[in-house]
């Protein structure tokens, strides 16, 4: 919820508008994704926040609550995401 108001503002800023998302989706959508993915993806959860900020912005007859789907196709995961094999961090991933 947290990360999901400070995208808002940034995306608030740089469009120069202030966003129409209603109140309490943040918290749906946070909900939503949590219990579908946990904790593996924050990515998809960020991407899909700011595509309802978007379509909101472009489509005034856009309703999140009615419209919005929690069903991606598989390739908008990582492997990793879908659980394809274990990962390994490299070195580099290493801190």
């Amino acid at each position: 919820m947290e990360v999901m108001g400070r995208v808002r503002h940034i995306w608030e800023v740089a469009q120069g508008v202030t966003s129409r998302l209603p109140e309490g989706f943040e918290g749906m959508l946070a909900q939503g994704w949590t219990t579908r993915l946990g904790s593996r993806s924050p990515r998809i959860v960020i991407r899909e926040f700011v595509g309802v900020l978007d379509r909101l912005h472009d489509y005034p007859e856009f309703d999140p609550f009615v419209e919005y789907s929690f069903d991606l196709p598989a390739e908008a995961f990582s492997s990793e995401e879908r659980g394809d094999g274990v990962w390994e961090p490299l070195p580099e991933d290493v801190f």
